[in-house]
């Protein structure tokens, strides 16, 4: 194996292994052979085999931990590295544990288990790494931002930690487009320019063919991005397009089959290199190659950055450039926007469309149709309750000492807020003077359940200079409309774009002090409010969830990108 001759390893191994007399390191060596290969399942009972013959050799765990993981079975990973934690502190393992912790957010025991790692290996970047996703996700921005440029500075040459750092800008407060973008630029000269130049295309240069798109993201599962990619491979024109689904990485469950189902084309590339993946592409001759994931978890943007397609497309999975000069477009709204504003901020040319996403409503749990919309709360109770189901990253020390002044100032008021252990959100409002009985903290909940806490929310309070949009989509769809902070960049204005599409510019603020402000007379308008919310579906669905409508918008841009590229020079 060493040699580079897997094949023989694998057939002195298998040999090995079906000897009685068999030992667990050979075992454990064929395990970690076929999940090379991509053989997950066998791996995955050699291992367990593995462990049965030799319960302490914690290298069985560690291998089965990450088998599970590429699965998407994050609490059973968890579950088989926490005993083997116990038995050995090796570095790798312990990092391993982490990763798992964090996927299961335990964020504050992960922080102390890479603490450890830390400690033992301190030039560790994997830590640092995983360390910034942690804080970010308990909203210590700042922090989080230490951690990643540290993380940076022992790995320079690591894309995945730049890639980090490039999406935690989103949640920084009053940082500088300028500087962003040059950082977005670096990414591009250290990474992107050594791929260059770029094979040319096979693709038959006709500007009114049938054109091959495919959409690549590691999220085609029960994620926030199904929600937005579904309704354009429900109801893309097969007479003009042959559609295909690029599942990124190896987690997968059954919305990936509802997906999948979708689609004329599938490729499962979790096990594929960047390059290698690039390749596959190239062979089928995709035309138009659409990111649904820039630089967030499970980036794939040097696959891009290989231009394996003639026009390529980021949309949706995060709003901000890729910075990459193999990125053709970035789909936009002029509200998200405004022309003139923000074009020298990207790599990419802006495609502006009438909107810049469309939302499928989600069903329940069973596939049926969801829940109905509940009565305005506010009107039995005698008082407003507020809500935040935001990733809490997104929640700094500002948007909280924020919420508390909205809270001064509606008397009696309530504020129902998603968040892990571990954030300063309570320690925060009591120093602002909240009672504690006036918030609730709630862990993330089932998917049913999850619809139904909007049953006691009479408004959303969005969360800036990152905003909401997934969340703020769900909860419109549950009649719950939302208040936002419209900033200055993309991500800051997604959630604003949402409104301003279902017509309520009402709840979109300019700055902080007219966010209060508008709380407050919000939330002083009952009536007014119960009938936005009896509305609600019926905005929906005329702006916010018209798949067809969307498709047919996007389709006619793609056709205008594509005669673009038969037009130029060979």
């Amino acid at each position: 194996a060493r040699q580079g001759n897997n094949a023989g390893a694998r057939e002195a191994l298998e040999t090995a292994c079906s000897l009685p007399e068999v030992k667990p390191d050979a075992t454990l060596a064929l395990a970690v052979l076929l999940a090379d290969a991509g053989e997950l399942k066998r791996a995955e009972e050699l291992c367990r085999r593995t462990i049965g013959m030799s319960p302490s050799v914690w290298e069985s765990y560690l291998n089965l931990g990450n088998l599970l993981y590429r699965k998407g079975n994050f609490r059973e990973a968890l579950l088989v590295a926490e005993p083997a934690a116990r038995f050995s502190n090796d570095p790798s393992l312990l990092l391993n544990l982490a990763v798992y912790q964090e996927k299961c957010a335990e964020f504050v025991p992960a922080i102390r288990t890479l603490e450890k790692v830390i400690e033992k290996v301190p030039d560790s970047s994997a830590a640092f790494l995983n360390l910034g996703n942690c804080l970010l996700f308990l909203g210590l921005t700042r922090e989080a931002l230490a951690a990643y440029q540290k993380c940076r500075a022992l790995d320079p040459d690591n894309p995945s930690a730049f890639s980090n750092h490039l999406h935690s800008l989103n949640y920084a407060q009053g940082l500088d487009k300028e500087t962003a973008f040059n950082l977005h630029r670096e990414f591009s000269e250290r990474f992107e320019a050594p791929l260059r130049p770029h094979k040319p295309h096979p693709n038959t240069r006709d500007p009114e063919r049938r054109l091959r798109i495919a959409y690549v993201s590691p999220d085609l599962r029960g994620h926030s991005v199904a929600f937005f990619v579904e309704p354009l491979l429900r109801h893309h024109d097969r007479s003009g397009f042959e559609v295909f689904g690029v599942l990124s990485h190896t987690w997968r469950d059954g919305t990936t089959e509802r997906l999948k189902s979708l689609c004329d084309g599938w490729l499962d590339a979790g096990s594929l290199s960047d390059e290698a993946l690039a390749e596959e592409l190239r062979r089928l001759e995709i035309d138009v190659l659409v990111d649904l994931i820039c630089h967030s978890q499970g980036s794939r943007v040097l696959t891009f950055a290989r231009k394996p397609a003639p026009v390529q497309i980021t949309m949706i999975g995060m709003q901000q450039t890729t910075g990459l000069d193999a990125m053709d477009y970035r789909v936009t709204d002029a509200f998200m926007d405004p022309p003139g504003t923000s074009e020298r901020f990207h790599s990419e040319t802006l495609m502006r469309l009438p909107l810049a996403f469309c939302f499928q409503p989600p069903a329940a749990e069973n596939g049926k149709e969801g829940p109905g919309i509940a009565p305005l709360p506010a009107l039995g109770k005698g008082f407003v309750t507020f809500g935040s189901f935001n990733n809490f990253a997104k929640a700094n020390a500002e948007v909280l000492k924020t919420w508390a002044r909205v809270l001064k100032q509606v008397p009696n008021s309530r504020l129902i807020a998603v968040a892990p252990e571990g954030t300063p959100f309570e320690a925060t409002m009591a120093a602002e003077g909240i009672a504690p009985e006036r918030i609730m903290v709630s862990p993330r909940k089932s998917h049913d359940a999850y619809l139904h806490m909007h049953d006691d929310i009479d408004f959303v309070l969005d969360c800036f200079p990152f905003g909401g949009l997934t969340v703020s989509a769900v909860a419109a769809w549950m009649g719950v409309p939302t208040l936002t902070l419209a900033g200055d960049t993309p991500s800051a204005r997604a959630g604003a774009s949402l409104q301003h599409a279902l017509g309520l510019d009402e709840f979109i603020a300019l700055d902080v002090d007219d966010y209060v402000q508008k709380a407050v007379q919000i939330a002083a308008d009952l009536p007014r409010l119960a009938a936005i919310r009896e509305s609600m579906r019926t905005r929906m669905a005329v702006q916010l969830a018209n798949g067809p409508a969307y498709t047919r918008s996007f389709e006619q841009q793609i056709r205008s990108a594509w005669r673009r590229y038969c037009q130029t020079p060979v």
